[in-house]
Formats: C-alpha cells, sequence, structure tokens
C-alpha cells in the first residue's frame, strides 16, 4: 500500500507562529491564529493557497479556533478572553458579527461549537499549570448567553487541554495527563461527569 502513502503537495509559510489551524467546513479555506493576535487565512480555491488579508480585533494570543458548520461562521478567542464571531469568511474584509470582550474570565486556550451550532464550550486557563474551568453560552443573533460555567477537573500541572461537544448533549474534557471525563449537560443541576477514563490509548507514538 505505500503508492497510497500521502506525499507533500505544499508548504505554507505561517511566519510568524501561528497556534491553531482549521478548515473551514465547505473546504475552502484554512484559518490559523497567531501569537500576534490576528487570524489569518488563506484560500485554498486557488492553486497557491494565496493568503487572504489577516483580521484584527483580538488583544492576545489566538488559540480558539472554531467553524459553525450550517452557516460557515468563524468563532476566534484570545488570551485575554475576548471571543469573536466572524461573517463572509471568504470575503476581503469579513465582517465581525458580534463580539465579546470578555466571553470568559481569563485565558482561553480552546473553544468547540456543538453539532447544531446553537453552543459554544470555552476551555479557560486560570494562569499557568494552576487548573481550569469550562464555560458554555447559548449563540444568538447578537452574541452569547451564558449558560453554565464549572471546574471541570484538572488542576496544577494537570491542565485541560481539550473540550468538544458529544451526541446526547454531551460535552467532553481531555487533561494533560490524559484524564477524559464526559459530561452530561442536561442534568438537572448542571453538568455532571458520567464518565471518567483515561484517553492514553489515542496517542500513539511514530513507528
Amino acid at each position: 500500500l505505500k503508492k497510497y502513502q500521502p506525499k507533500q503537495f505544499k508548504v505554507i509559510d505561517a511566519d510568524p507562529q501561528v497556534s491553531a489551524a482549521r478548515f473551514s467546513p465547505c473546504g475552502k479555506l484554512l484559518v490559523a491564529g497567531g501569537y500576534d493576535a490576528r487570524v489569518r487565512r488563506w484560500n485554498f480555491e486557488t492553486d497557491d493557497f494565496a493568503e487572504l488579508p489577516a483580521l484584527e480585533g483580538h488583544h492576545g494570543w489566538v488559540e480558539g479556533i472554531a467553524f459553525q458548520r450550517e452557516t460557515n461562521q468563524l468563532f476566534t478567542a484570545d488570551s485575554w478572553g475576548k471571543l469573536i464571531c466572524w461573517t463572509d469568511m471568504l470575503a476581503e474584509k469579513p465582517t465581525a458579527k458580534w463580539q465579546h470582550e470578555q466571553a470568559h474570565d481569563g485565558w482561553v486556550r480552546q473553544l468547540a461549537i456543538s453539532a447544531d451550532g446553537m453552543r459554544v464550550a470555552v476551555l479557560r486557563i486560570e494562569d499557568s499549570d494552576k487548573g481550569n474551568d469550562v464555560g458554555i453560552f447559548r449563540v444568538t443573533p447578537t452574541g452569547l448567553v451564558p449558560e453554565f460555567q464549572f471546574t471541570a477537573g484538572g488542576g496544577a500541572w494537570d491542565e485541560l487541554h481539550f473540550v468538544g461537544f458529544a451526541a446526547g448533549n454531551r460535552l467532553v474534557t481531555i487533561s494533560r495527563k490524559f484524564t477524559l471525563i464526559v459530561w452530561d449537560l442536561a442534568y438537572e443541576g448542571g453538568p455532571k461527569a458520567i464518565y471518567l477514563g483515561n484517553s492514553c490509548l489515542l496517542y500513539t507514538s511514530p513507528s
């Protein structure tokens, strides 16, 4: 099966350094958050993957990036806690539909959007190596409405590094030490941990 092995096709110069990248649901755009507070874009409809003008409006490192599947809107969050919703992503100058200066109190490490596009989860870092919590918001046409904020585990030297929505109104978090927790978001008293496991088996060493 050697003929099916992936081959390098093109190298994209992402200098200065970027922290996270995502493809748009339509596959036409690659978006990356930078340590220079910009959101950079590359057009995959062109032969040379031309870079489009960067999006500006953040105050710090942009590490949270997620697309809303149905609308192709982009959500970005930074280390100051600011979250922006962008529209018209293939336009020369996309529009900031709305923005929250402090959607979450502190450094947003990562964010996720539910499959129906109606919820956003943000992963906040309290301080370097001192734990974190999760905030969940409802998405409205004019912005975000807070729904839950809770401590999701981790702690000193075991910060959460992943958050994502799962089927059945559930949320998944994974910590630095591979602790995987599934949360039930429909529980009457707020998010409830219903499964605790270890995700280390998901990681394999290069052979």
